[in-house]
């Protein structure tokens, strides 16, 4: 028995399970890491942001978004790259496991693999969604660049401006109704006034 674990191990050793193991948590060190400066940008969008109005509508705001985003999507990047890592050195196990005919190791290695495939998979929907949000925030920070946003806001005001002027004219005019009320022929009785 001591035999045969010695040859099950020497298998594994040369078809490298033990180096993909290696691998694979080194892979698991630099995704904690990465994910803990994904943290950090996000923690200094909302620092840089804290307080500004319309963040999703002025240059400043946008710009940042832009800055987080576009260092998110590089970070995601990474992750990416060592997700696929875990994935190779997961088949790698798995066949070591299979040359060593280990079915516990088989076992193992199988579950490492799909759960690799899955996290893989995960990390690219990711990086899909952070370029979708990266090609909208860029989107917006053209139109606001080119004034959209305050020529929007410009025309708000002045549509405000002219309600405001309507109804003061629409209250001249029934002012005037109320203090002409009874007066038959209005343009004898104007240039009677004038004259």
């Amino acid at each position: 028995l001591a035999m045969e674990s010695c040859n099950t191990q020497l298998t594994l050793a040369n078809n490298n399970w033990f180096s993909a193991a290696e691998s694979i948590r080194g892979s698991e060190t630099a995704i904690a890491g990465i994910g803990n400066q994904l943290r950090l940008a996000e923690s200094e969008f909302s620092l840089t942001t804290a307080g500004m109005q319309n963040v999703d509508t002025t240059v400043a705001g946008l710009t940042a978004r832009s800055n987080m985003l576009t260092q998110q999507l590089n970070l995601q990047n990474q992750a990416v790259a060592q997700y696929a890592n875990i994935l190779a050195q997961a088949q790698t196990q798995l066949a070591a496991a299979q040359a060593a005919n280990d079915p516990e190791r088989i076992n193992q290695a199988t579950q490492a693999v799909t759960n690799a495939q899955a996290a893989l998979n995960n990390a690219n929907a990711a990086v899909k969604e952070t370029e979708a949000q990266l090609q909208a925030c860029n989107n917006e920070l053209t139109l606001a660049n080119n004034g959209w946003y305050s020529a929007a806001e410009a025309m708000s005001n002045a549509q405000a401006t002219i309600a405001t002027i309507g109804g003061d004219i629409a209250q001249a005019e029934s002012e005037f109704r109320l203090a002409t009320v009874g007066i038959t022929d209005m343009d004898s009785s104007v240039q009677g006034l004038s004259a």
